[in-house]
């Protein structure tokens, strides 16, 4: 069976596995690892997924490369993303492929997420419940309601629809943030309801 491929990052240290030239914002990044050991080794598979860092999900083949090559650098990488994750496998004259390497992630561009819009009460599940539901294209939001003269969370989710308890009885205002590489940015829209 054949070994994974170990990859590494090229920051100050290098983290286990795979290696990419330091940060730039150019739209290329450079790969390099270790050469596999097995004797019937006949090249590597390159992987590659866009998203912002750390992104959970599948990465896509991009590209074989030759047994003897070490070094693969992705010059296809859209300047317009957030970052780019990538992973490596081995494989053998015979076609088997080994477990994918570590994953590793360069981070391309600050992105600010834009502001969620059209926040809206879609719902009244429960006498205590309400449901809110709002548009944007972030990786997570949060829902937050009016506490005094700050803001005060409910609940963060990954979807573009929540159902909350009410606060403490009265009139509540709420609002949605979106949530890009840990930068938050909350919309103007407002939604109420009272209980």
């Amino acid at each position: 069976m054949l070994k994974s491929a170990r990859i590494f990052l090229l920051t100050l240290a290098a983290i286990c596995g795979l290696l990419l030239a330091p940060v730039s914002y150019a739209a290329t990044a450079t790969l390099t690892w270790d050469a596999n050991t097995e004797s019937d080794l006949a090249g590597y598979k390159i992987y590659r997924l866009f998203g912002t860092c750390p992104t959970v999900g599948p990465t896509f083949f991009l590209a074989q490369v030759a047994a003897t090559v070490r070094t693969y650098v992705d010059t296809t990488v859209p300047d317009t993303i957030p970052g780019v994750i990538y992973e490596i496998t081995a494989i053998d004259a015979g076609g088997a492929e080994s477990g994918k390497s570590n994953r590793v992630c360069k981070v391309l561009i600050n992105v600010t997420p834009a502001a969620p819009t059209n926040l809206r009460v879609t719902g009244w599940p429960r006498q205590d419940q309400i449901e809110l539901a709002w548009n944007g294209q972030a990786e997570s939001y949060r829902l937050e309601y009016a506490s005094g003269n700050s803001w005060a969370r409910l609940l963060d989710t990954l979807a573009l629809s929540a159902v909350v308890g009410l606060p403490p009885s009265g009139r509540h205002v709420f609002r949605v943030c979106a949530t890009v590489q840990a930068q938050r940015v909350c919309g103007r829209d407002g939604a109420w309801a009272s209980r």
